[in-house]
């Protein structure tokens, strides 16, 4: 069991969450932006959750950071007006736009779907030229469903990008290449902020 310590590195064969919102609603991002469909021709969205993701984030506001990432309303309508899901969606000046908001408070429903497996999404969307049904089981960054090299490695250049370590040239291919290097104490090092 030791024997490949240091040298085997099992970065991708963990649950690596692609967008940074709650893991319970990943499956949710990734099928929303799997549709090439303007905000604007959305009528309204239905996003049935399993029951602990709904516990956690169906009925939940985002008056925080916390709890935006949480909330499948505004999560939801985040992705589809902005057509993307990244840390800036969930500071203060994204919780307060009105675009977003009033789509969260006015254009999207969420329910409990007992049924579902945890991780799972139902979706239906209306839309200006009739109504969509999305769904997920597995969300993106599942062990069972793994991103990719090429995806991890998107998601660690956009995790440095702007960064101190991204201003002094780390690149994250460090990271997913580990047992090239010579010690895991050097990369670590090269990660400090300071």
């Amino acid at each position: 069991m030791n024997e490949d310590l240091g040298r085997s590195w099992r970065l991708l064969d963990v649950s690596t969450r692609p967008y940074p919102a709650a893991s319970t609603l990943q499956s949710l991002i990734n099928v929303l932006l799997a549709e090439d469909l303007p905000a604007e021709r959305v009528n309204s969205v239905e996003v049935e959750l399993p029951e602990e993701a709904y516990r956690l984030g169906g009925e939940a506001g985002w008056e925080s950071e916390l709890r935006a990432m949480q909330s499948a309303r505004y999560v939801a309508a985040g992705v589809l007006v902005r057509r993307s899901c990244w840390t800036d969606l969930f500071e203060e000046s994204s919780r307060n736009d009105p675009v977003i908001t009033a789509f969260a408070a006015q254009r999207v429903r969420t329910s409990r779907n007992v049924d579902l497996p945890d991780g799972a999404v139902r979706v239906t969307l209306e839309t200006d030229s009739g109504v969509r049904h999305l769904s997920s089981d597995v969300a993106q960054g599942d062990p069972r469903n793994p991103l990719t090299p090429d995806q991890l490695l998107e998601k660690l250049r956009r995790c440095v990008a702007g960064s101190e370590p991204g201003r002094r040239g780390f690149d994250p291919r460090r990271l997913v290449e580990m047992e090239r290097e010579s010690s895991v104490a050097d990369v670590m090092g090269a990660l400090r902020q300071g």
